[in-house]
């Protein structure tokens, strides 16, 4: 082809001079853009990038490749074709996971974009290694009604990828009520952690709390410029305290809330000594009822801070720790002797929402059938056994299970050791306190062992 025309002042550098590729490029414009070299081979002007095809040198700013794009755009319509085709096979999967990603999406202003529902599939290989890849990220430019969520499902896996959806097993959602209708024939299984951030909320809501906080953020947001960043760490290192930001929240997840207070408190003392030197930041000075409240606050949701962590692995499978996580939560909301009247009203609105989003009867029979075939529990933490007994039963029967069948738990088929030990552990520590809590129990209410009951299975008898 041609080289392009130009009217622009910008230069067109000589035919077949030296150009070199971007180190680590990760954009696809790169195949078609260069540096020119000099005698070494290395870039003589990374601000003007050459075109590969017309010689062209275009203006950029450090790794910004939108000139570069739209160069190959106005003057190259085939190769920037190429490029796009090529540009939406290369894009990773794995950028979803990034945080950067993340905090990009938590932080997009609402008003000015598109909805998107993003699918995510979990699945296990052959070698029992628990995968997670995200299909893709379609565009809802209707209502949100369960039709057309549904819809924007089954056209992602099924017309996308040729997946069947007779294989897919269970989906999970926020608890939103078109969720719940769109998904209810897929095994529908609310998220856990979305669950507990909201009944969170409800502890942080209350008036005291919220308005405590809302006083908390303008002192924390008080402290990000350089300045009082630097007379922080001054009265840090003199107070001998630890040398820590002080961290804001994001609204979307309880925990930064958690870990804003927690942080606050530790360093409430550097803060005060800061602010007590200027007239000009005394309004940001936090007051004695508000320590007390933060306090309360800290204490109530310390606790519950591991659950986030330990179910935030794609790598785990973590419908079968859902009724010991409830019951762990359970305990660390108790009641307890000496407990506030603040404390009591929050530790009842975690307890109170958060028992409520689980009272069904079906959703109870998925998490119990899932607890109760976890060999790590064993039946610990199950209240439906009966139920669930009897359920497999049947499922047994009607795919006619083999009386007799050798499992080998040291063949190829066995699952490989995990090196993740926080929710692993977690769930140890849960069980153990549980079996401990159970033993406690049956001594102060001992009474005579009943037999233990037993069902009927292809003409033997099992417990």
């Amino acid at each position: 082809m041609a080289a392009c025309a130009s009217t622009s002042d910008t230069p067109t550098v000589a035919a077949g001079p030296r150009l070199v590729g971007k180190d680590d490029a990760r954009s696809e414009i790169w195949k078609y853009s260069a540096y020119l070299a000099d005698s070494e081979g290395k870039a003589t002007d990374k601000l003007r990038p050459v075109c590969r095809h017309c010689k062209k040198q275009i203006q950029t700013k450090g790794a910004n490749t939108s000139n570069l794009a739209k160069h190959s755009a106005d003057k190259h319509a085939g190769l920037h074709k190429e490029f796009k085709d090529r540009q939406r096979s290369q894009v990773p999967v794995y950028i979803v996971e990034k945080a950067g990603f993340r905090n990009l999406v938590q932080n997009l202003d609402k008003r000015t974009v598109d909805t998107y529902m993003a699918i995510t599939v979990q699945f296990i290989t052959q070698s029992w290694e628990m995968e997670g890849w995200c299909l893709g990220c379609s565009a809802l430019y209707s209502d949100h009604t369960a039709d057309t969520l549904k819809e924007a499902l089954e056209e992602i896996i099924t017309d996308s990828w040729g997946l069947d959806m007779a294989n897919l097993t269970g989906i999970t959602t926020d608890n939103a009520s078109n969720n719940r209708k769109a998904f209810s024939e897929y095994t529908w299984i609310p998220c856990f952690g979305h669950n507990l951030h909201l009944a969170v909320n409800k502890a942080i809501d209350i008036d005291r709390v919220a308005s405590c906080l809302s006083r908390l953020r303008k002192t924390v947001s008080g402290f990000r410029s350089n300045k009082m960043s630097r007379l922080l760490k001054d009265k840090q290192k003199s107070l001998n305290l630890p040398q820590h930001a002080l961290t804001h929240d994001e609204p979307t997840r309880w925990g930064s809330t958690y870990d804003m207070v927690e942080r606050f408190c530790e360093q409430q003392q550097a803060v005060s000594a800061v602010l007590a030197e200027d007239r000009k930041k005394w309004h940001l000075m936090p007051r004695d009822t508000d320590m007390t409240t933060l306090e309360i606050v800290r204490d109530v949701l310390a606790p519950l801070s591991d659950f986030t962590d330990a179910l935030s692995g794609e790598k785990e499978t973590t419908i079968s720790s859902v009724l010991p996580l409830m019951w762990k939560i359970k305990a660390c909301l108790k009641d307890e002797e000496g407990d506030r009247p603040l404390a009591l009203e929050m530790k009842n609105k975690i307890r109170g929402d958060f028992e409520k989003k689980y009272d069904d009867h079906n959703l109870q029979m998925k998490l119990n059938t899932s607890t109760f075939l976890d060999p790590r529990f064993k039946g610990t933490f199950v209240t439906m056994e009966e139920d669930i007994k009897m359920e497999l039963l049947l499922q047994a029967e009607a795919v006619q299970l083999p009386p007799h069948s050798p499992v080998d738990a040291g063949g190829a088929g066995a699952a490989p050791k995990r090196n993740r030990r926080d929710l692993k552990s977690f769930l140890c520590t849960i069980t153990s306190e549980k079996k401990g809590a159970d033993n406690s129990e049956m001594r102060q209410h001992s009474s005579p062992t009943p037999a233990t009951p037993t069902v009927r299975l292809n003409g033997e008898f099992v417990d």
